[in-house]
């Protein structure tokens, strides 16, 4: 017999929103498959956060000066701005920084008088990664980025749960070495947007953008010797395999058989 419950991250029993534990109103019994089938996900998450704003360094080469960029929802013309902004709060001694977004080549560009390179810590997601420069460069006057460059902080959401997996018939998995995906949630459908001039020119929202699907075509999980399933744990990814920032809210509806 088909049933439903129902995971809301505001009644979670312990953890974060991108890693809780939730406490099942009932116990599940007798349970031979498992699917998503409906989510409504409310994203606030800032483009620059917690994960990728961490200190990357300006070197004349003699000396490392650490450049910080304050987290906040940025568009592309913002976030060259407070880059340049961040290079130019530095202690070094020189002509000031230029750092500039090509609406054209949709790539960004850093520029001074004197020689320098940039530098991160290894295994730090930093602005650099965001805009496409590679670190360690040979000392030179300007720097672009190597690819076209995409500021969102992540084009899809990927909705894992541990304890669930540990139950699973089959393994699955994708090119991020995910092995315990539920579903998949994506935040840009439409990839011709990404280089819309309103998106380049104007902010970004400060507001919460909410995803809402129902799922036609449910991926059931099937279930070894499930028991009696008490709890289960959800995990939320990025699409580079790490745990989300917390600034995100969500319901998740189940399909159980």
């Amino acid at each position: 017999m088909n049933s439903y419950f129902i995971l809301d991250s505001n009644n979670k029993t312990s953890g974060t929103n991108p890693q809780a534990v939730y406490t099942l109103n009932t116990d599940l019994r007798n349970v031979s498959s498992i699917g998503l089938s409906a989510f409504n996900i409310v994203d606030n998450i800032k483009n620059v956060n917690e994960l990728n704003e961490s200190t990357f360094y300006i070197d004349d080469g003699s000396t490392s000066y650490p450049v910080t960029i304050i987290q906040g929802w940025y568009n592309y013309i913002d976030l060259a701005a407070a880059i340049q902004d961040g290079l130019n709060a530095t202690q070094i001694v020189g002509t000031p920084f230029v750092c500039t977004y090509d609406t054209t080549t949709h790539k960004f560009t850093i520029t001074c008088s004197f020689a320098f390179t940039l530098k991160k810590l290894i295994g730090d997601r930093t602005i650099l990664d965001m805009i496409g420069i590679k670190a360690d460069f040979p000392l030179s006057l300007t720097v672009s980025s190597s690819q076209i460059v995409d500021i969102n902080y992540t084009n899809k959401i990927f909705i894992c749960s541990s304890s669930l997996h540990e139950k699973k018939s089959i393994s699955d998995s994708t090119n991020i070495r995910l092995t315990n995906i539920l579903g998949i949630v994506y935040l840009i459908k439409d990839s011709i947007q990404q280089f819309d001039k309103s998106d380049v020119n104007s902010p970004k929202s400060i507001y919460p953008k909410i995803i809402s699907e129902r799922i036609e075509n449910i991926k059931f999980i099937n279930l070894i010797n499930s028991g009696s399933i008490k709890s289960v744990d959800i995990n939320l990814y990025d699409d580079s395999g790490k745990i989300m920032p917390n600034d995100i809210g969500y319901t998740l509806e189940f399909l159980t058989r």
